[in-house]
C-alpha cells in the first residue's frame, strides 16, 4: 500500500542513529545495512527503513526527507520553500522530479551546507512564512509565486489551480469569481514588484491562466495544452443543460471548434474508490451514455484524452491531428 502525504506518518518513519543504537545496531552493522538498502540514510543522524521508503510515492518520500532535515536543523533561520513547501501544503506537482530539498534563508543568514539541500537567498516578509504541523514553510501564495518562477509550467499550474480553488471556494462549495480575480490581481502585483526578477515572465503566464475550478492536475495540464495550441476562450467546468432540467459538467468547453473536452486519467477506472466499488464496465457504459446525450442535446462533439496525450506539447499536437483539429 502506497503511503500518501501525512506529516505525522512521515515523522513516524524517521528514526535517529541513537534510536537504532538503543535497538542494538552497531555503527558497523548500520553501515552495512545502508549499503544493502535495508536502511536509507536521509541525513547524518536520520534514517528510514528501506522497505517503507520504497513503498512511498515521490511526494511522500520528499516529505519524509523534509521531516528528517528538519530534525537536524538547529538555527531556526531557514524556511522550507518552492517544491518542498508545495509538498508540505499538499499541493500537486504534475510529473515533477524531486532532486533536492529547498529552503529559503535571509540574504545575510547562515546555514550549514548539506547534501541534497538547495538554498535560496531571499527576504521573506512575515506574511510569507507559516507553520504547518511544526514545519516552517512559505505561505501558499508565496509558494505558488516561487513555483511559477522556477519549475515547469505543468507543475506550477497544477499547484496554482489548487491554491486558487481553496481561496475562491473557501469553506463553501460555490466558486467565487470575484475572490478569484482579486487573488490573481494580488499575485500579479507581486510579480510587478519584482519585474526584473528571474522567472517573473513565466510566473505571469501561469497566474493569468490559473483557474481554481479545475478538479485534477490532468485537467489543469489539459487546459495548458489547449492554450499552447493557440485556443482561447476556453470554459472550465461548463454546465451542460440536458433534457428534463438535468445538468452535466464537462472538464472544458472549446468554443472555437464546438467541442467539449474530457481528461480521462486512468485512475478514474482502475481505482475502486473512485468507481465507488462499481465494476469498470459499468463506469465505461455510464460515461458513454452521458457522452451520447451531451452530443444529442448540444450538437457539440466530446473529445477525450488520456495521460499520454497531454504529456507534452508535441504529444498533444499529435492528438489534435488525429481529430483533424488545427
Amino acid at each position: 500500500m502506497r503511503l500518501g502525504l501525512d506529516i505525522q506518518k512521515c515523522r513516524e518513519l524517521v528514526v535517529t542513529s541513537r534510536q537504532l543504537a538503543l535497538a542494538g545496531w552497531t555503527a558497523r552493522a548500520l553501515r552495512a545495512a545502508v549499503e544493502s538498502g535495508e536502511w536509507i540514510r536521509l541525513q547524518r543522524n536520520r534514517y528510514v527503513h528501506g522497505e517503507a521508503w520504497r513503498d512511498l510515492w515521490p511526494e511522500a518520500r520528499h516529505l519524509t526527507a523534509i521531516v528528517a532535515a528538519h530534525g537536524e536543523m538547529t538555527t531556526g533561520t531557514s524556511v522550507f520553500s518552492h517544491e518542498s513547501a508545495a509538498v508540505i501544503h499538499g499541493l500537486p506537482l504534475y510529473r515533477h522530479t524531486f532532486r533536492s530539498l529547498h529552503v529559503t534563508v535571509r540574504r545575510d543568514g547562515r546555514m550549514p551546507s548539506r547534501a541534497g539541500l538547495f538554498r535560496h537567498r531571499d527576504e521573506l516578509p512575515p506574511e510569507d512564512v507559516v507553520v504547518v504541523d511544526g514545519l516552517r514553510c512559505t505561505s501558499l501564495d508565496r509558494t505558488v509565486y516561487d513555483l511559477a518562477r522556477t519549475v515547469g509550467a505543468e507543475a506550477a499550474l497544477s499547484a496554482a489551480d489548487v491554491v486558487l480553488g481553496r481561496v475562491a471556494a473557501g469553506a463553501t462549495v460555490r466558486y467565487e469569481n470575484g475572490v478569484a480575480d482579486r487573488w490573481r490581481e494580488d499575485m500579479l502585483s507581486r510579480c510587478a514588484q519584482n519585474g526584473g526578477g528571474r522567472g517573473v515572465r513565466r510566473a505571469i503566464k501561469v497566474l493569468e491562466l490559473a483557474d481554481g475550478r479545475a478538479e485534477s492536475p490532468g485537467e489543469s495540464v489539459s487546459r495548458l495544452r489547449w492554450h499552447e495550441a493557440g485556443f482561447r476562450g476556453i470554459e472550465v467546468q461548463p454546465d451542460v443543460l440536458l433534457s428534463r432540467g438535468r445538468r452535466r459538467r464537462c472538464d472544458l468547453a472549446i468554443g472555437d471548434i464546438r467541442s467539449f473536452f474530457e481528461f480521462d486519467g486512468r485512475v478514474k477506472y482502475v481505482d475502486a474508490d473512485m468507481r465507488n466499488g462499481r465494476p469498470v464496465e459499468h463506469v465505461v457504459i455510464e460515461e458513454k451514455l452521458r457522452e451520447d446525450e451531451i452530443r444529442a442535446v448540444t450538437g457539440w462533439r466530446v473529445l477525450r484524452a488520456v495521460d499520454e496525450d497531454i504529456a507534452s506539447s508535441s504529444s498533444f499536437a499529435a492528438y489534435l491531428a488525429r481529430f483533424g483539429i488545427r
